[in-house]
């Protein structure tokens, strides 16, 4: 593939994408969008905006008829159409960032942009410690994770039930990378 060398005036370009509130029924998802979106998900995303409203725009490129082609925020759309069909009229217009961008450079920004997250993963202990701080305040605690995941999160850490305890007497120290559980043992001789 060829790398175009960007500039600083690509930067500041891309910096100042006109955005607006567009109809939301107006845009359409990029038909060979590979990402899929469950209905958990969607309801998910719906039940965010509600809570904390809306918080990162649509990527789109305008097409003709008025309509855009969505490039990002596949979900987000979906969310808020089945809200504004659902008769939430507050999803009737969203926020949309429009993007000239060439066909080619839009189709792949639509595998660009769901291809960075998965990237990234979990510091699981550190996720434990912030949601016991969220779950210890008051007020709202959705966080996209479900009961199960929440439960088994609150385990990292602890010992199994029927893991032996630590002695005081042992040598050795471990830790499980996968729940980062700490125990002792000693060499078997």
């Amino acid at each position: 593939m060829k790398k175009k060398q960007t500039t600083k005036s690509d930067a500041a370009e891309a910096l100042m994408y006109p955005r607006e509130m567009f109809p939301v029924d107006k845009l359409d998802p990029h038909p060979d969008n590979p990402r899929q979106h469950t209905e958990t998900q969607l309801k998910d995303l719906a039940r965010s905006f509600k809570e904390n409203g809306w918080t990162q725009p649509i990527v789109a490129k305008k097409k003709r008829g008025g309509r855009g082609l969505i490039a990002a925020g596949h979900g987000r759309h979906q969310a808020a159409l089945m809200l504004f069909r659902g008769g939430d009229q507050a999803y009737e217009k969203i926020p949309v960032v429009w993007v000239p961008w060439s066909d080619n450079k839009l189709r792949a920004y639509v595998v660009l942009d769901n291809k960075l997250g998965d990237g990234s993963t979990w510091d699981k202990i550190g996720l434990k410690a912030f949601m016991e701080g969220i779950m210890r305040a008051d007020g709202e605690t959705f966080t996209g994770f479900n009961e199960a995941e929440i439960e088994a999160l609150m385990q990292i850490g602890e010992s199994p039930d029927d893991f032996p305890g630590i002695g005081e007497d042992l040598e050795i120290q471990h830790q499980c990378p996968k729940c980062g559980y700490e125990w002792s043992g000693k060499a078997k001789q």
